[in-house]
């Protein structure tokens, strides 16, 4: 049996170059998507609002709210803290590396994050 459709998630690819967003249902479709460029100067908070924009404009072209997602995940150069909610180390974002509080976008619901760098 086949998960149900309204089950959405959305899905964010956090890069040097571009940020990528996707909303995907229960069997895994995509259903909506938008891209943005990455901040190229400003620091954490431009990164935070970038991802926040791009998510939101995402879950439009979905025809949706993203509070209405059941969760989001992100892919992030550098290393993610989960229990911090932070991003550190990826040093082709802006602020040299300094931490990124993925954590603080507000009504993300959250649930499980992934890097370049992940452990096997």
């Amino acid at each position: 049996m086949s998960p149900p459709r309204r089950r959405l998630v959305g899905g964010l690819d956090l890069g040097g170059t571009k940020i990528q967003a996707v909303v995907l249902d229960g069997r895994r479709t995509i259903v909506g998507e938008a891209r943005s460029a990455t901040p190229e100067s400003g620091g954490a908070q431009d990164v935070v609002l970038g991802l926040v924009s791009t998510l939101s404009s995402a879950c439009a072209d979905a025809g949706i709210e993203v509070a209405e997602l059941s969760g989001v995940g992100v892919g992030s150069p550098g290393v993610i803290d989960q229990r911090r909610g932070i991003v550190t180390g990826a040093g082709n974002l802006p602020g040299e590396g300094a931490p990124i509080p993925i954590a603080t976008c507000s009504g993300w619901p959250s649930r499980r994050a992934a890097t370049d760098n992940a452990p096997p």
